[in-house]
């Protein structure tokens, strides 16, 4: 049944079938929510009651076991050029439904493919399950290397000095044994001269001679069976002061937000360079495997996959998107086909108007001088139960942005208050920049064991094995307790990676958009209140996919919040201009070393 409004003739569509009107259509209205400046909104629909027919449809619908599947419902607009519009959502019978004895039914209406319903979903479904099913598998991973290094290791380092003292005395002796032994048998063998007297015999006792050649050759293997035991003893204890580099599966940004967008049906676009550079590293659950007789680790146990854990935050998908928002200071949007990830400076989000306010008289006018704080944090976790680096190398974890007025002098007349704290819950990454005191007093004793073995023929590159953990991510337990992101060039951090990826870059290229003072005072905007805007069914439809419009006097606006009453073709709601109230702000910049 067609119901009639002022600027448009509505038609009501109910599992693809034409219906009557939900019986208070005339009182029900449409929220739009354009959070945080968004251009696209959060949806939120007033609920709708069905009677007869209608009624019985979503009964048999629930009775056929489809409650967890959404009715098709839409809202189709003529206006008076009868070109047609379309509201396309679905009766949520799993959130809010209620059945009356009367029998009539109320419902809940929620936009298909609109952001309430993308983030409902993302919520829904977890990195585990993703794997399971296929979307995720190894080819998706990268590596990433590492060493496990203590921060404070005086005792390995003693202990090493002491070892080691030990083994190179050990091993000069025998190789000194090795040489005289050796001069004894070629003395021994070689002929010496005599003089035979016929009436004594012979000049020398041939058994003897033979007898001493094999005692001496007996003592040659036994000394080179001892400096070839010592060699392997000594590799032994090196290789356990010095853990070998292991390597943890990673996952790159880009390639997970990509791989659940199409999951949900959607390809994946944003022109931020940095989620091709940057990989989500999970806490370790791992255990390693150690030999019950040596107590050495026989077998190093890095992450299995790049995908966050029970424990991490982005276990689920809507947690992994909230993740990358955080950091990048981004908004998504459905685009057709596409899901769209933006940081919120992106000209992208500066759509060209699609609706032009009329002649219309506003009621209030204010600023936005609440959204202004006297101190905004932006802070990464540590984890300080079992990776002290995030501690000890703490710069790049920490940037906090100080807004004052300096000219006000009266401290109790100041209203700069308020502090703000944007935690994004993973870790920063640690590279192992130089050697340290254990690795410098190793590479005496592979020094030694790389001439011994050279000197015996074969060849070794102990030293090389120290040296090549430059560039390695370094942690401080194996088992490390929270999730990281790591800036990654090939499978090695680069030696300026703080300088590429922590929170005052984050701040300096993606946050700095919320600033009361940079980008010409972009953060400062003037608020108006609207109440009964005259407002029609297809601008409301041109409204949410883009919340920018001009208004009476062109100039540009965007919308905050818009209540569309259907059947009044009026709307309530705020929007925001670009207005500069004052330029006597400055900010500091504070970096935690």
């Amino acid at each position: 049944m067609s119901q009639t409004s002022i600027n448009a003739k509505l038609r009501f569509n109910l599992n693809n079938k034409v219906v009557d009107a939900p019986i208070e259509w005339e009182d029900i209205s449409i929220k739009a929510n354009f959070e945080d400046g968004g251009v696209q909104p959060s949806i939120d629909v007033d609920s709708f009651t069905f009677v007869d027919n209608e009624a019985q449809t979503i009964r048999d619908w629930i009775g056929a076991g489809r409650i967890f599947e959404g009715i098709p419902f839409k809202i189709d607009a003529y206006n008076i050029n009868t070109s047609k519009k379309s509201f396309d959502g679905y009766i949520n019978c799993a959130n809010g439904i209620e059945l009356f004895e009367d029998k009539t039914i109320k419902v809940n209406i929620q936009l298909a493919k609109g952001l309430t319903s993308i983030r409902d979903r993302l919520s829904g479904i977890t990195m585990s399950y993703l794997e399971s099913i296929g979307v995720f598998t190894q080819a998706d991973y990268t590596s990433v290397k590492y060493v496990v290094e203590k921060a404070n290791n005086r005792m390995e380092i003693l202990m090493n000095v002491v070892i080691g003292f030990m083994l190179i005395v050990q091993l000069q002796r025998q190789i000194k044994d090795l040489g005289e032994n050796a001069g004894k048998v070629i003395d021994a063998a070689t002929p010496i001269p005599v003089i035979v007297v016929p009436s004594v015999g012979t000049g020398f006792n041939l058994g003897g001679l033979i007898y001493s050649i094999i005692a001496l050759l007996l003592n040659v293997v036994f000394t080179i069976f001892m400096v070839v035991a010592l060699i392997n003893l000594s590799i032994k204890i090196f290789e356990a002061l010095l853990p070998i580099p292991r390597t943890h599966k990673t996952l790159r940004l880009r390639t997970a937000l990509t791989k659940i967008a199409n999951h949900l049906g959607y390809s994946f676009s944003s022109p931020i360079g940095l989620l091709d550079d940057l990989v989500y590293l999970p806490s370790n659950l791992e255990t390693d495997d150690v030999n019950l007789f040596t107590g050495m680790v026989s077998f190093p146990q890095g992450t299995k996959t790049g995908l966050p854990n029970e424990r991490d935050y982005g276990f689920t998908g809507l947690e992994f998107f909230e993740l990358c928002e955080k950091m990048f200071n981004a908004d998504i949007k459905i685009d057709g086909t596409s899901l769209e990830f933006r940081s919120k400076n992106d000209l992208y989000w500066k759509q060209a108007p699609t609706y032009q306010m009329p002649n219309y008289l506003l009621s209030v006018k204010r600023f936005n001088t609440d959204e202004l704080v006297f101190s905004r944090l932006i802070k990464f976790d540590t984890d300080e139960i079992a990776d002290e680096w995030t501690l000890n190398n703490f710069k790049g974890t920490n940037y906090e942005i100080i807004t004052n007025d300096n000219t006000i002098t009266n401290s109790d007349a100041k209203y700069i208050t308020k502090h703000e704290t944007l935690s994004i819950p993973v870790a920063l990454g640690n590279r192992k920049d130089s050697l340290n005191g254990l690795e410098n007093s190793l590479e005496d004793l592979a020094n030694v064991l790389d001439n011994v073995i050279g000197f015996f023929g074969g060849s070794s590159n102990l030293t090389g094995k120290i040296t090549s953990r430059i560039g390695l991510l370094k942690v401080g337990t194996n088992n490390t307790t929270k999730a990281k992101i790591l800036f990654v060039k090939g499978n090695k951090i680069p030696t300026n990676h703080r300088d590429l990826f922590s929170a005052k870059v984050l701040y300096n290229l993606y946050i700095n958009e919320k600033s009361f003072v940079l980008n010409n005072f972009g953060g400062q905007k003037a608020l108006y209140t609207l109440k009964g805007l005259p407002f029609g069914f297809d601008n409301f439809l041109n409204t949410i996919e883009n919340s920018n419009f001009v208004d009476s006097n062109n100039n540009l606006a965007k919308f905050r919040t818009l209540n569309w009453l259907i059947s009044g073709d009026t709307a309530d709601g705020e929007y925001e201009q670009k207005e500069i109230y004052t330029t006597t702000l400055t900010e500091t910049y504070i970096e935690a070393q």
